[in-house]
């Protein structure tokens, strides 16, 4: 059998948009280099994600320079472009994910507001978080001073390709890794064998895995073509359930590695616990 090699690199530079693959992408203490350091809020500042706001699924963001640039996928010559996107001097708003509330800086200007009414959402805001120390990760399962930008709850989420091809014999539609909105995909293993990975060298880069990832309804959406299926839950529902959640794939952390960045096809040395 093939040793385990990583297949897909993705990131996400605005979270609740699609991904971007790479073949290459320096890992970071808060993720991939880029990853979910913007987010829109409503005007009280709750994050907005593709569970309530289905539109962020057909949109593309970029970043290109010190700009981020969006495209909406079904009229590419419908774009804008956010100049100083990784401006920290602007006015700071309080902003809710989840459990947690802390400050982000306002990325405001006309440019982002018509950005917005095309998006649908005319009041929404552009936020970018430039100081990641303000999330630190669960204590119950990370380590002091372990940190995340805007990701739901972990820097990384590594999913297994054959786990993915393993849940498509039960559906009657293709399924494709990106609906799990992945940042590394590892191929060569076998079907669940993540449920006992414990850390995960990845060319010259190691990672800790912390716990399988909770699944919401992001998973019925296909994120290149924007179709749901409702259905697709329950089905992961009946093969996968933990603590009376629907699990699929394992969140993790990067533990260091060199300055070279983290490229398609590196190879994969598996830990597993000791017995």
């Amino acid at each position: 059998m093939a040793l385990p090699y990583l297949a897909s690199l993705y990131y996400y530079p605005v979270k609740g948009m699609t991904g971007i693959a790479t073949d290459a992408q320096h890992p970071e203490p808060t993720g991939l280099r880029y990853d979910r350091r913007w987010m829109f809020v409503t005007p009280d500042g709750r994050f907005m994600s593709q569970r309530r706001f289905r539109e962020l699924v057909f949109w593309d963001a970029a970043v290109v320079g010190t700009s981020l640039v969006f495209t909406d996928r079904r009229d590419p010559a419908r774009a804008f472009s956010v100049a100083d996107a990784f401006a920290t001097d602007g006015p700071r708003i309080p902003v809710t994910l989840w459990d947690d509330r802390f400050e982000a800086t306002h990325l405001d200007s006309p440019t982002v507001r018509r950005l917005a009414a095309a998006l649908g959402t005319p009041d929404a805001r552009l936020v970018y978080l430039g100081d990641p120390q303000q999330r630190p990760l669960d204590p119950a399962h990370a380590q002091a001073g372990e940190v995340t930008s805007l990701a739901d709850a972990y820097p990384y989420l590594i999913v297994n390709a054959a786990s993915v091809t393993a849940f498509e014999q039960h559906c009657d539609t293709p399924i494709h890794a990106t609906r799990f909105r992945p940042n590394l995909v590892i191929a060569g293993a076998e079907p669940w064998a993540e449920d006992r990975w414990q850390r995960l060298q990845i060319g010259a880069h190691r990672f800790r895995i912390d716990k399988a990832c909770g699944r919401c309804q992001v998973i019925t959406i296909d994120q290149r073509t924007g179709e749901q299926r409702l259905e697709l839950l329950e089905r992961l529902r009946t093969l996968r359930r933990r603590d009376n959640r629907v699990i699929f794939g394992v969140y993790a952390v990067w533990e260091g590695g060199s300055d070279m960045p983290l490229r398609v096809s590196d190879s994969v040395v598996v830990e597993l616990p000791s017995t």
